[in-house]
């Protein structure tokens, strides 16, 4: 598939779609009811992936793409099941259901090992270590993994970095045990306080906020109906593509789009943002120059790393001076310049890795030119958001992009070649 920069925008608004994060952190406790009915679903292949997995606990797991709700009823028990490595390589986000898989399964295998993006290290056995503080008993052999979780009971749990499917699962865990369980550090991204909500309207009790808090007995309801936040990388993916284009945009939504740390770097560029709340509108003048910035992504609050690509691809190409972006947690999260077959692209950014507080960050250096890159044939990126960086380049490539294969795309996005084409930001040769 080629892609080109447009002739001219056909729409100046987007209502944004539920979120990719909120739906598999909330299914996560959603799943621990009888009956739960989620809407705003995602119609993402990362969502149709955990739907399939909890064919295993309901015996109807139904998804209505058009109206994008999710219903989930007549929960099954079973002896065993197992998650194969094909289902690990398309959902990393099948962890964040597991504790509810142990709830109604005796025993869980899991074959191979989760990949989703490839980022950077990710170590299963954060997560593993969570499950057996809550006393699931663990068995490693040949690369399989086999869970089951007979005794039940809380845990006291300090996260070293705040990890945010560690901090999922280890909710979606504090609503099955007896006694108070005491979590710290916990990651404090919108979509797990989504989680909360979830656990909320299923009759647990807490006390504090994220990022520490007390779960002080487990749930009670047994149904449970929630909406799903919408999704705040695609608005990021699209102020992206408008900052490319340099074209006056909005973004609307039902629910608070929640990206301060991005509309701070949109003002420190020097755009024109109106946030309010559920819309977010940006606006050029004729004669604005974007300036250049210092980054440091990471685990929110901090700006984060899923925007990372994004602030790369717009510094490189729409800045001027020199700017930096570190991430301290994935070190390949700046890769995807690496993937396109004319080296020329992108000679102004050098990527390397440091230390920063005992710990390895990545590193990108961008000087800013302020002008187009050259386009051509890319190969596949291992990841979601370097994906969607490398088709939004085409907005400001000489020549067209030309890429072969969309299978991370959709594991984050419903039709992002075709949203992008429908407002007029980009045209297929």
């Amino acid at each position: 598939m080629k892609l080109k920069k447009s002739r001219e925008l056909k729409t100046d608004t987007f209502y944004l779609p539920g979120g990719k994060h909120s739906f598999a952190h909330s299914i996560a406790c959603g799943a621990l009811a009888e009956e739960c009915l989620f809407e705003n679903v995602p119609n993402i292949r990362d969502s149709k992936v955990i739907l399939e997995v909890l064919k295993n606990i309901f015996k109807t797991v139904e998804f209505n793409e058009h109206t994008k709700i999710a219903h989930l009823k007549d929960p099954i028990y079973a002896d065993e099941m197992v998650i194969t490595n094909d289902l690990l390589n398309q959902s990393r986000n099948i962890f964040c259901i597991i504790p509810a898989l142990l709830n109604r399964v005796e025993k869980v295998t899991i074959i191979g090992v989760p990949t989703g993006c490839n980022i950077g290290e990710r170590p299963s056995e954060w997560y593993y270590s969570i499950l057996k503080q809550f006393g699931v008993e663990y068995k490693e052999e040949l690369n399989t993994v086999t869970l089951s979780w007979k005794i039940k009971k809380s845990a006291h749990i300090h996260f070293e970095y705040p990890t945010m499917t560690g901090t999922v699962i280890a909710l979606a865990c504090a609503c099955l045990v007896p006694g108070r369980t005491e979590l710290s550090n916990c990651s404090v991204e919108p979509s797990c306080s989504d989680q909360m909500e979830c656990m909320q309207k299923l009759g647990v009790s807490m006390v504090g906020e994220l990022p520490d808090l007390q779960i002080l007995h487990s749930m009670t309801a047994k149904k449970v109906q929630y909406e799903c936040s919408s999704d705040r990388v695609y608005a990021v993916t699209l102020l992206t593509a408008a900052i490319l284009a340099e074209k006056n945009f909005v973004i609307q939504s039902k629910s608070e789009i929640n990206i301060p740390e991005f509309v701070k770097f949109m003002r420190d560029l020097n755009i024109e943002v109106h946030d309010a709340g559920t819309s977010i509108k940006i606006q050029f003048e004729n004669d604005t120059s974007l300036k250049s910035t210092l980054i440091e992504a990471g685990s929110e609050p901090k700006f984060s790393s899923d925007w990372g690509p994004f602030a790369l691809l717009i510094l490189a190409t729409k800045s001027t001076g020199r700017s930096t972006i570190t991430d301290d947690v994935f070190l390949k999260r700046f890769q995807f310049i690496n993937f396109y077959k004319d080296k020329r692209n992108f000679v102004n950014v050098n990527l390397s890795e440091s230390y920063k507080n005992d710990r390895k960050i990545a590193v990108a250096e961008i000087q800013g030119e302020k002008g187009p890159i050259y386009g051509g044939s890319v190969e596949n990126c291992p990841d979601i958001r370097g994906s969607a960086a490398i088709i939004l380049s085409a907005i400001v490539s000489e020549e067209p992009i030309e890429i072969y294969d969309q299978f991370q795309i959709s594991r984050g996005y419903e039709d992002l070649v075709g949203d992008l084409e429908n407002m007029g930001f980009i045209e297929r040769c």
